[in-house]
């Protein structure tokens, strides 16, 4: 490894392989990318990973999400058929949750829009500034262009059942709620669903404690039954 001078810069660089190298491939590389040389100023911090699937890859023991946002054609009819008729099919708790405006309602009539309930200016400048010093607005939005097509949805991704373990935190003010039974039908290994009486979109920032509670419950519970499954192939 180069001793990297004082006042260098450090960049960070991540090297993925495709089929069928793997990260083999950049072993003979290394020295010459990561070696401090007169006519750079800066010197290379590598990330070369082992894709899943792939050999020494670290599985992947779970999946948490707080968008559990399923476009399959039965969560898409089951979705309208709840927003028109809720008691049909969730609990009087949650028959609001039909379709919100990502935080709290309440705020929407309010001159500040409530913004200061639970972000600082600070935090939100800060956010902001992500995207207009770096000039990312519109390349950040590539993503929905990118799956919100026919092309995409031609593929039917979410109609395929996934049976990685999966926890799933639903906030009161999210932009949806999706039903126990759409969440099983995505995700037959449904370890959790975390309701929230509270919280919307921006669950990190508006609960933090919570968010970072219920994140690290659900890696203790992946964790133990990796360890379970580990157990009964031996």
């Amino acid at each position: 490894m180069s001793l990297v001078p004082e006042g260098t810069e450090v960049v960070p660089l991540l090297l993925l392989h495709g089929w069928p190298g793997s990260f083999v491939e950049f072993y003979e590389a290394i020295p010459a990318l990561t070696a401090v040389r007169p006519d750079r100023n800066f010197a290379l911090e590598l990330i070369i990973p082992s894709l899943p699937g792939y050999g020494f890859s670290s599985e992947v023991i779970g999946f948490h999400t707080n968008l559990p946002l399923i476009m399959s054609s039965k969560a898409t009819f089951v979705r309208i058929l709840g927003a028109i008729y809720p008691p049909l099919l969730v609990s009087r708790e949650v028959e609001d949750r039909k379709f919100s405006t990502w935080v709290c309602p309440d705020h929407r009539y309010k001159q500040d829009g409530g913004l200061p309930y639970r972000f600082t200016k600070d935090r939100l400048i800060d956010n902001l500034m992500v995207y207009w010093t770096t000039n990312t607005i519109t390349t950040s939005m590539r993503l929905y262009k990118e799956t919100f097509n026919s092309r995409y949805m031609g593929l039917r991704m979410d109609d395929i059942p996934t049976s990685v373990p999966t926890w799933v935190t639903q906030a009161k003010y999210e932009v949806s709620y999706t039903l126990n039974l759409v969440l099983k039908s995505k995700y037959p290994n449904l370890v959790n669903e975390t309701i929230l009486d509270d919280g919307g979109h921006f669950l990190a920032m508006e609960l933090p404690e919570i968010f970072s509670n219920d994140v690290l419950k659900a890696i203790g519970e992946f964790r133990k039954l990796n360890k379970e499954y580990k157990k009964t192939e031996l």
